[in-house]
């Protein structure tokens, strides 16, 4: 199945790129949000079976990333790409529910995202979450300023996503990837970051989880305390073989529990 670009304005005028995987007979919404380096190509393994199985998948190209090639690595502020979202939202709505679901540093912008907008979404899913991050990710020091020149290299390892054979056939080639990020982006992604455990803990979605048992990026121990004490259901634990790339790792196992977490919710319509 192939995905499509649609062209969603943002308040500021910057042209959002967004590709959407659309389902032959949608019966809900999937808005997912990919993480710093990566881009919306980056979870078609998800999207592609999601979207022969009735769940229209969209997922916007953070602005600076993917196929928005201006102002690359940037963005001005928290702000400005969580109405970026909330226009995504807008302009995709539809009379199907509408789902959320954040992989890597997306899942910190999801749930920015769902506690500025409440009541938007019908319930959050969270793969392989930047929420807590692994020990090597916490002791790196990020070079924060309101400088908007995109000069730093991001902390992610690409390695640390996988090491199957995607790491070489589609992570390294991937010329879309984001290569630098500004001191201003590094300050944004700090902001999102702080105190994120109590900000999930707020949510009042029903949430889906769904950690790699090889992690090397995320702090998974940490991630389940938190997930034990999240008190709105339903809310679902699954654990899934391989590296924090769950897509390129366990794409068919993730892929059946965002379908089983979705189908908790069928025929519902709104948010």
């Amino acid at each position: 199945m192939d995905s499509s670009f649609q062209t969603v304005k943002a308040a500021d005028g910057y042209p959002l790129q967004v590709r959407v995987w659309q389902a032959a007979e949608p019966r809900a919404t999937l808005l997912m949000l990919h993480g710093v380096v990566s881009h919306s190509l980056w979870l078609e393994p998800l999207a592609v079976p999601l979207a022969e199985k009735g769940i229209t998948v969209i997922c916007p190209d953070r602005r600076g990333a993917g196929a928005n090639r201006d102002a690359r690595g940037d963005a001005p502020d928290q702000q400005t790409l969580l109405e970026d979202v909330e226009r995504v939202r807008q302009h995709f709505a539809t009379a199907q529910a509408m789902h959320l679901c954040g992989f890597c540093w997306g899942s910190n912008y999801a749930i920015n995202y769902a506690l500025k907008f409440p009541g938007n979404m019908r319930s959050l899913a969270l793969l392989a979450p930047a929420v807590f991050a692994a020990e090597n990710l916490r002791e790196a020091e990020l070079n924060i300023s309101d400088v908007a020149e995109a000069t730093e290299v991001p902390i992610v390892p690409l390695d640390g996503f996988t090491r199957g054979p995607a790491y070489k056939g589609f992570i390294l080639p991937d010329s879309s990837r984001v290569t630098h990020v500004s001191p201003r982006f590094n300050g944004i992604m700090q902001g999102f970051s702080q105190m994120i455990g109590i900000k999930l803990l707020k949510l009042p979605l029903p949430l889906l989880m769904v950690l790699a048992e090889q992690d090397r990026m995320t702090d998974n121990e940490t991630t389940a305390r938190v997930f034990n004490r999240f008190k709105t259901e339903p809310k679902h634990l699954e654990y899934v073989p391989g590296e924090h790339g769950v897509q390129f790792d366990a794409p068919v196992q993730t892929a059946d529990a965002l379908l089983a977490w979705l189908d908790r919710f069928n025929g519902e319509t709104g948010a």
